[in-house]
Protein backbone atom coordinates (compact mmCIF):
# COMPACT_ATOMS: atom_id res chain seq x y z
CA UNK A 1 0.00 0.00 0.00
CA UNK A 2 1.40 3.25 -1.07
CA UNK A 3 1.94 6.03 1.40
CA UNK A 4 0.91 4.22 4.00
CA UNK A 5 0.39 6.44 7.27
CA UNK A 6 -0.68 4.91 10.60
CA UNK A 7 -3.02 7.51 12.79
CA UNK A 8 -2.53 6.25 16.34
CA UNK A 9 -5.74 5.90 18.42
CA UNK A 10 -6.92 6.58 21.93
CA UNK A 11 -9.87 5.24 23.14
CA UNK A 12 -12.26 7.73 25.08
CA UNK A 13 -13.29 5.73 28.10
CA UNK A 14 -17.23 6.75 27.65
CA UNK A 15 -18.57 6.39 23.94
CA UNK A 16 -21.97 8.08 23.61
CA UNK A 17 -23.86 8.64 20.46
CA UNK A 18 -23.04 12.90 20.83
CA UNK A 19 -19.46 12.16 21.20
CA UNK A 20 -17.79 11.15 17.71
CA UNK A 21 -14.58 10.22 17.76
CA UNK A 22 -11.92 10.16 14.65
CA UNK A 23 -8.55 8.82 16.09
CA UNK A 24 -5.63 10.62 17.57
CA UNK A 25 -3.64 13.26 15.57
CA UNK A 26 0.07 12.00 16.11
CA UNK A 27 3.16 12.89 14.43
CA UNK A 28 3.73 12.18 10.36
CA UNK A 29 7.06 10.23 9.67
CA UNK A 30 7.82 9.24 6.02
CA UNK A 31 11.11 10.64 5.19
CA UNK A 32 13.23 11.23 8.48
CA UNK A 33 13.18 14.64 7.96
CA UNK A 34 9.76 15.58 9.67
CA UNK A 35 9.69 17.25 13.07
CA UNK A 36 6.03 19.27 13.01
CA UNK A 37 2.96 17.96 14.55
CA UNK A 38 -0.18 17.62 12.02
CA UNK A 39 -3.37 20.03 13.05
CA UNK A 40 -5.64 17.75 15.27
CA UNK A 41 -8.39 19.53 13.29
CA UNK A 42 -9.54 21.21 10.23
CA UNK A 43 -12.79 22.75 9.03
CA UNK A 44 -15.12 20.73 6.65
CA UNK A 45 -17.20 21.82 3.79
CA UNK A 46 -21.02 21.96 4.83
CA UNK A 47 -23.71 19.91 3.12
CA UNK A 48 -25.15 22.83 1.69
CA UNK A 49 -21.40 23.97 -0.17
CA UNK A 50 -22.67 24.18 -4.11
CA UNK A 51 -20.83 22.53 -6.41
CA UNK A 52 -18.60 23.68 -8.80
CA UNK A 53 -15.63 23.41 -11.02
CA UNK A 54 -12.84 25.71 -12.76
CA UNK A 55 -9.95 24.45 -15.35
CA UNK A 56 -7.13 26.07 -15.13
CA UNK A 57 -5.10 24.25 -16.79
CA UNK A 58 -5.22 22.99 -19.73
CA UNK A 59 -7.35 26.04 -21.51
CA UNK A 60 -8.87 25.43 -24.27
CA UNK A 61 -7.81 23.79 -27.62
CA UNK A 62 -4.10 24.25 -26.12
CA UNK A 63 -0.96 23.49 -28.89
CA UNK A 64 1.30 21.59 -26.78
CA UNK A 65 4.64 19.67 -27.88
CA UNK A 66 4.79 17.51 -24.82
CA UNK A 67 3.20 14.00 -25.04
CA UNK A 68 1.41 14.54 -21.11
CA UNK A 69 -0.60 17.15 -19.88
CA UNK A 70 -1.22 17.79 -16.04
CA UNK A 71 -4.63 18.80 -15.32
CA UNK A 72 -5.42 21.26 -12.28
CA UNK A 73 -8.28 23.66 -11.12
CA UNK A 74 -10.38 24.34 -8.08
CA UNK A 75 -13.59 23.19 -7.04
CA UNK A 76 -16.27 23.89 -4.27
CA UNK A 77 -18.86 21.24 -2.76
CA UNK A 78 -19.64 19.43 0.26
CA UNK A 79 -17.34 17.22 1.83
CA UNK A 80 -15.91 14.11 0.26
CA UNK A 81 -16.46 15.78 -3.39
CA UNK A 82 -14.25 13.66 -5.78
CA UNK A 83 -11.99 14.77 -8.97
CA UNK A 84 -11.56 12.90 -12.04
CA UNK A 85 -9.94 13.50 -15.36
CA UNK A 86 -10.42 11.07 -18.42
CA UNK A 87 -12.21 8.85 -15.55
CA UNK A 88 -9.17 8.32 -13.23
CA UNK A 89 -9.64 10.14 -9.65
CA UNK A 90 -6.91 12.97 -9.18
CA UNK A 91 -5.57 14.50 -5.69
CA UNK A 92 -7.71 17.04 -4.01
CA UNK A 93 -7.24 19.07 -1.30
CA UNK A 94 -10.82 21.16 0.33
CA UNK A 95 -10.72 23.41 -3.13
CA UNK A 96 -8.13 22.61 -5.24
CA UNK A 97 -6.96 19.13 -7.84
CA UNK A 98 -4.28 18.12 -9.31
CA UNK A 99 -3.80 15.24 -11.79
CA UNK A 100 -0.73 13.02 -12.66
CA UNK A 101 0.83 13.57 -16.20
CA UNK A 102 -2.17 12.65 -18.93
CA UNK A 103 -0.56 11.16 -21.81
CA UNK A 104 -1.54 12.42 -24.72
CA UNK A 105 -1.67 10.57 -28.36
CA UNK A 106 -0.59 12.87 -31.85
CA UNK A 107 -3.26 15.38 -32.81
CA UNK A 108 -6.57 16.21 -30.67
CA UNK A 109 -7.11 15.03 -27.36
CA UNK A 110 -10.29 15.25 -25.36
CA UNK A 111 -10.06 15.24 -21.55
CA UNK A 112 -12.87 15.19 -19.56
CA UNK A 113 -13.05 16.37 -15.75
CA UNK A 114 -15.90 16.00 -13.25
CA UNK A 115 -16.75 17.14 -9.79
CA UNK A 116 -18.77 14.63 -8.29
CA UNK A 117 -20.29 14.46 -4.61
CA UNK A 118 -21.28 11.43 -2.32
CA UNK A 119 -24.67 12.28 -2.98
CA UNK A 120 -24.54 12.00 -7.10
CA UNK A 121 -24.78 15.96 -7.78
CA UNK A 122 -21.92 16.14 -11.43
CA UNK A 123 -20.17 18.53 -12.71
CA UNK A 124 -18.72 18.62 -15.95
CA UNK A 125 -15.71 20.61 -18.06
CA UNK A 126 -14.21 19.31 -21.31
CA UNK A 127 -10.76 20.37 -22.62
CA UNK A 128 -9.02 19.71 -25.88
CA UNK A 129 -5.46 19.42 -26.57
CA UNK A 130 -3.12 19.32 -29.34
CA UNK A 131 0.23 17.27 -29.17
CA UNK A 132 2.21 18.18 -31.55
CA UNK A 133 5.91 16.59 -31.53
CA UNK A 134 7.49 19.09 -33.41
CA UNK A 135 6.81 21.68 -30.84
CA UNK A 136 8.29 19.75 -28.15
CA UNK A 137 9.63 22.27 -25.36
CA UNK A 138 13.36 23.52 -24.68
CA UNK A 139 13.10 22.55 -20.92
CA UNK A 140 10.71 20.10 -19.09
CA UNK A 141 10.56 20.14 -15.31
CA UNK A 142 8.83 16.95 -13.30
CA UNK A 143 8.17 15.70 -9.66
CA UNK A 144 8.33 12.01 -8.97
CA UNK A 145 4.74 12.50 -7.40
CA UNK A 146 2.28 15.54 -7.72
CA UNK A 147 0.40 14.95 -4.93
CA UNK A 148 1.27 13.48 -0.77
CA UNK A 149 0.43 14.26 2.56
CA UNK A 150 2.33 17.38 3.90
CA UNK A 151 5.22 17.05 5.65
CA UNK A 152 6.95 15.14 2.79
CA UNK A 153 10.12 15.38 0.58
CA UNK A 154 9.82 15.39 -2.93
CA UNK A 155 12.47 14.43 -5.86
CA UNK A 156 12.22 16.33 -9.31
CA UNK A 157 13.70 15.58 -12.55
CA UNK A 158 14.85 18.83 -14.99
CA UNK A 159 15.99 17.57 -19.11
CA UNK A 160 16.83 19.86 -21.79
CA UNK A 161 18.10 20.92 -24.31
CA UNK A 162 20.07 23.93 -26.72
CA UNK A 163 17.23 26.05 -28.26
CA UNK A 164 18.14 26.57 -31.88
CA UNK A 165 21.37 29.31 -32.33
CA UNK A 166 21.87 29.02 -28.62
CA UNK A 167 25.27 27.08 -27.49
CA UNK A 168 25.56 27.52 -23.96
CA UNK A 169 23.63 26.41 -20.84
CA UNK A 170 24.70 29.71 -18.20
CA UNK A 171 22.35 29.74 -15.84
CA UNK A 172 19.89 27.44 -13.91
CA UNK A 173 16.79 28.75 -11.12
CA UNK A 174 14.91 27.05 -9.12
CA UNK A 175 11.60 27.84 -7.46
CA UNK A 176 10.56 25.02 -5.13
CA UNK A 177 7.63 26.50 -3.55
CA UNK A 178 6.79 28.99 -6.31
CA UNK A 179 6.88 31.91 -3.50
CA UNK A 180 8.59 33.50 -6.18
CA UNK A 181 12.10 33.71 -4.68
CA UNK A 182 14.28 30.90 -6.20
CA UNK A 183 15.91 28.04 -3.76
CA UNK A 184 18.95 27.61 -6.32
CA UNK A 185 20.58 29.75 -9.11
CA UNK A 186 24.01 28.56 -10.42
CA UNK A 187 25.17 27.90 -13.90
CA UNK A 188 24.60 24.06 -13.66
CA UNK A 189 21.58 22.09 -12.60
CA UNK A 190 22.04 20.53 -9.15
CA UNK A 191 23.35 17.22 -8.64
CA UNK A 192 20.63 16.33 -6.44
CA UNK A 193 17.18 17.70 -7.08
CA UNK A 194 14.76 17.69 -4.06
CA UNK A 195 12.90 19.69 -1.90
CA UNK A 196 10.51 19.46 1.39
CA UNK A 197 7.65 20.36 1.77
CA UNK A 198 6.56 20.76 5.71
CA UNK A 199 2.94 22.55 4.70
CA UNK A 200 0.19 21.46 2.62
CA UNK A 201 -0.94 23.33 -0.20
CA UNK A 202 -1.22 23.64 -4.09
CA UNK A 203 2.44 24.49 -4.98
CA UNK A 204 3.57 25.53 -8.74
CA UNK A 205 7.87 24.96 -8.74
CA UNK A 206 9.48 26.48 -11.32
CA UNK A 207 12.58 25.58 -13.46
CA UNK A 208 14.03 28.98 -15.61
CA UNK A 209 16.70 28.28 -17.65
CA UNK A 210 18.94 30.59 -19.21
CA UNK A 211 21.02 30.12 -22.65
CA UNK A 212 23.43 31.73 -24.46
CA UNK A 213 24.85 32.42 -28.00
CA UNK A 214 28.13 33.00 -27.30
CA UNK A 215 27.53 36.98 -28.09
CA UNK A 216 27.42 39.87 -26.10
CA UNK A 217 25.20 41.85 -28.09
CA UNK A 218 22.29 39.77 -27.93
CA UNK A 219 20.28 38.89 -24.91
CA UNK A 220 19.38 35.44 -23.07
CA UNK A 221 17.42 32.98 -24.42
CA UNK A 222 14.95 32.12 -21.22
CA UNK A 223 13.10 28.92 -20.86
CA UNK A 224 11.24 27.70 -18.11
CA UNK A 225 8.59 24.62 -16.79
CA UNK A 226 6.10 24.33 -13.89
CA UNK A 227 4.72 21.09 -13.06
CA UNK A 228 2.12 21.04 -10.02
CA UNK A 229 2.26 19.51 -6.60
CA UNK A 230 -0.58 19.23 -4.37
CA UNK A 231 -0.44 19.05 -0.86
CA UNK A 232 -2.66 17.94 1.77
CA UNK A 233 -2.68 17.64 5.50
CA UNK A 234 -3.19 14.29 7.41
CA UNK A 235 -6.34 15.68 9.24
CA UNK A 236 -8.09 16.54 6.17
CA UNK A 237 -7.78 13.32 5.45
CA UNK A 238 -8.71 11.82 8.17
CA UNK A 239 -11.88 13.63 9.12
CA UNK A 240 -13.03 13.31 5.87
CA UNK A 241 -13.37 9.47 6.22
CA UNK A 242 -15.06 9.90 9.52
CA UNK A 243 -17.34 11.94 7.57
CA UNK A 244 -18.36 9.29 5.32
CA UNK A 245 -18.91 6.76 8.59
CA UNK A 246 -20.85 9.05 10.50
CA UNK A 247 -22.70 10.16 7.47
CA UNK A 248 -23.79 5.78 7.24
CA UNK A 249 -24.40 6.01 11.16
CA UNK A 250 -26.47 8.86 10.86
CA UNK A 251 -28.63 8.33 8.31
CA UNK A 252 -29.58 4.45 9.77
CA UNK A 253 -30.58 6.41 12.84
CA UNK A 254 -33.32 7.53 10.65
CA UNK A 255 -34.34 4.51 9.74
CA UNK A 256 -36.15 3.07 6.88
CA UNK A 257 -37.23 6.87 5.67
CA UNK A 258 -33.00 7.22 5.36
CA UNK A 259 -31.94 3.74 3.81
CA UNK A 260 -31.46 4.88 0.32
CA UNK A 261 -29.27 7.88 1.34
CA UNK A 262 -27.20 5.35 3.77
CA UNK A 263 -26.67 3.22 0.82
CA UNK A 264 -24.56 6.27 -1.08
CA UNK A 265 -21.94 6.02 1.70
CA UNK A 266 -20.86 2.46 0.52
CA UNK A 267 -19.26 1.39 -2.35
CA UNK A 268 -22.12 -0.27 -4.98
CA UNK A 269 -20.72 -3.88 -4.40
CA UNK A 270 -21.56 -3.39 -0.77
CA UNK A 271 -24.50 -1.86 -1.44
CA UNK A 272 -25.97 -4.62 -2.73
CA UNK A 273 -25.01 -6.93 -0.12
CA UNK A 274 -26.42 -4.42 2.58
CA UNK A 275 -29.27 -3.07 1.65
CA UNK A 276 -31.79 -6.70 1.96
CA UNK A 277 -29.93 -6.79 5.24
CA UNK A 278 -30.88 -3.25 6.22
CA UNK A 279 -34.33 -3.13 4.70
CA UNK A 280 -34.75 -6.56 6.66
CA UNK A 281 -34.47 -4.85 10.19
CA UNK A 282 -37.61 -2.82 9.40
CA UNK A 283 -38.12 -0.50 12.62
CA UNK A 284 -35.62 -1.89 14.16
CA UNK A 285 -33.06 -0.19 11.77
CA UNK A 286 -32.60 3.60 13.61
CA UNK A 287 -31.65 1.70 16.55
CA UNK A 288 -29.17 -0.52 14.62
CA UNK A 289 -27.52 2.55 13.98
CA UNK A 290 -27.55 4.22 17.08
CA UNK A 291 -25.63 1.16 17.81
CA UNK A 292 -22.76 1.09 15.27
CA UNK A 293 -19.83 2.51 17.41
CA UNK A 294 -16.88 4.54 17.42
CA UNK A 295 -13.97 4.99 15.54
CA UNK A 296 -10.50 4.74 17.32
CA UNK A 297 -8.09 4.34 15.31
CA UNK A 298 -6.83 3.93 11.40
CA UNK A 299 -4.78 3.60 8.53
CA UNK A 300 -4.84 5.87 5.38
CA UNK A 301 -3.20 5.65 2.17
CA UNK A 302 -3.89 7.17 -0.66
CA UNK A 303 -6.52 5.55 -1.98
CA UNK A 304 -7.94 3.01 0.71
CA UNK A 305 -8.05 3.40 4.37
CA UNK A 306 -8.74 0.64 7.22
CA UNK A 307 -10.50 2.42 10.92
CA UNK A 308 -10.97 0.23 13.49
CA UNK A 309 -14.43 0.81 15.32
CA UNK A 310 -15.45 0.74 19.05
CA UNK A 311 -18.35 -1.04 20.39
CA UNK A 312 -19.11 -1.33 23.70
CA UNK A 313 -19.98 -4.48 25.00
CA UNK A 314 -23.90 -4.50 27.10
CA UNK A 315 -22.46 -7.32 28.84
CA UNK A 316 -19.26 -5.88 30.47
CA UNK A 317 -19.53 -2.31 31.70
CA UNK A 318 -16.01 -0.64 30.36
CA UNK A 319 -15.12 -3.52 27.78
CA UNK A 320 -15.31 -2.79 23.71
CA UNK A 321 -15.53 -4.79 21.15
CA UNK A 322 -14.03 -3.69 17.83
CA UNK A 323 -14.01 -4.24 14.16
CA UNK A 324 -12.45 -2.75 10.90
CA UNK A 325 -14.58 -0.78 8.48
CA UNK A 326 -12.79 -0.31 4.89
CA UNK A 327 -12.85 2.67 2.33
CA UNK A 328 -11.81 3.53 -1.17
CA UNK A 329 -11.46 5.86 -3.09
CA UNK A 330 -14.73 5.01 -6.12
CA UNK A 331 -14.24 5.43 -9.74
CA UNK A 332 -15.77 9.10 -9.17
CA UNK A 333 -13.08 10.06 -6.67
CA UNK A 334 -15.48 9.87 -3.98
CA UNK A 335 -14.42 7.90 -0.40
CA UNK A 336 -17.31 5.28 0.05
CA UNK A 337 -17.02 2.27 2.53
CA UNK A 338 -16.17 -0.80 0.96
CA UNK A 339 -16.31 -2.93 3.62
CA UNK A 340 -17.82 -3.45 6.88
Amino acid sequence: MRNLIIILGVLISTLTAAQENCGYPASLIQSGFEDGEQPAFVALAPASTPLTLTVDFPTNALNVGSDYVQVFGAFTGPTNTGITVNGSAVATTATRFASAPIRLLPGSNTITIVASTMDGAVQTVTRTVVFDANQRPDVEFLGSAVSGFAPTRIEFSLWYRLPAAQTTLSRVEIDYDGNGVFDYDAAAPPPVLQFNYNDAGDYAPLARLSFDDGSAVTPLVVRSSSPRVLLETLATSRQTLCFVYYELKHRLQTGQSGLTSALLTMTPALRTEYQPLFAGLGANLASAGSQMGEIVDGQIADVMAEFMVAVPDPAVPGEFFGFPVHFRRSSDGVWRISEL
